[in-house]
């Protein structure tokens, strides 16, 4: 995995490699706790002890100075290349009992990288449960992250709100 740290600078997620600190995730929780009144079809504004918060994917992606991208193109692309681009990418080209069988995506069989990306992922980007499941938007973010295809991190994480 020597060239995992070049693609996190290439791709622009540095800033989403160290764990939120602890009054950040208070104010996260309170953010989700107003999250349900929230218009999302206006604008993207929530009021968190007592200060407006822009939340829109151009304000998250220009505060941790990530790439403002289409990700249509990573989606698109992704879905090009099928299972055998996730054999490729997710699995370094072994071939993994889930495609045998038509399960979903187990990450258990992952090489490190699409392993450590995925954690990246679920813990910063889409927050979920631990299973051994990966969903299909999960497995394609990490296909275009190996790959090294812009993504517009603060689209993906307005869209999981």
């Amino acid at each position: 995995m020597p060239d995992f740290y070049g693609k996190l600078i290439a791709n622009g997620w540095m800033c989403c490699v160290d764990a939120p600190i602890r009054a950040d995730r208070m104010i996260v929780r309170e953010f989700y706790a107003y999250a349900a009144e929230i218009d999302f079809y206006g604008d993207l504004v929530a009021t968190i002890r007592g200060r407006q918060v822009c939340f829109d994917s151009t304000t998250i992606s220009n505060y941790y100075v990530l790439p403002d991208a289409d990700n249509g193109v990573h989606t698109t692309k992704a879905r090009e290349m099928g299972q055998e681009g996730f054999v490729t990418h997710l699995h370094g080209g072994c071939r993994p009992k889930w495609i045998e069988n038509n399960h979903m995506i187990n990450f258990s069989e992952f090489i490190a990288e699409a392993n450590t990306c995925l954690s990246i992922i679920c813990s910063r980007m889409i927050p979920s449960r631990k299973g051994t499941d990966v969903f299909l938007d999960r497995a394609l973010l990490i296909c275009a992250f190996v790959e090294g295809i812009p993504i517009n991190v603060g689209q993906i994480i307005v869209q999981h709100i």
